[in-house]
C-alpha cells in the first residue's frame, strides 16, 4: 500500500457501500473507512519501517501496574504471595 492508494481505497469503500443492501453492513464500512482515513499515515509508516523493531509491550505493562498501585482501593496494587 502506498500513500497514493488512499484515493483508491476511498473509491473502493464507497462502491462497497453502494453495493451493500444491509444498513448494518454499510455502517461497518463507514466505520472502517473512517478508521483507515484517520490512521492512513500511521499505517503507511508502519509498512515502510516494518523491518525495524519499534518497541514492545513494556509501556502497557508499566501503565497497568502503576494504575493498580495508585488506585484508591487499599491493597489493590499489593501482590499476595
Amino acid at each position: 500500500m502506498e500513500r497514493r492508494d488512499k484515493e483508491k481505497v476511498k473509491v473502493l469503500l464507497k462502491n462497497a457501500q453502494k453495493a451493500t443492501p444491509e444498513e448494518k453492513e454499510v455502517k461497518k464500512l463507514r466505520v472502517l473507512k473512517r478508521y483507515l482515513m484517520n490512521n492512513w499515515e500511521g499505517i503507511i509508516v508502519y509498512q515502510e519501517y516494518s523491518h525495524l523493531s519499534l518497541g514492545g509491550s513494556a509501556e502497557g505493562h508499566v501503565s497497568h501496574i502503576l494504575s493498580a498501585r495508585l488506585t484508591r482501593r487499599p491493597g489493590a496494587g499489593v501482590r499476595k504471595v
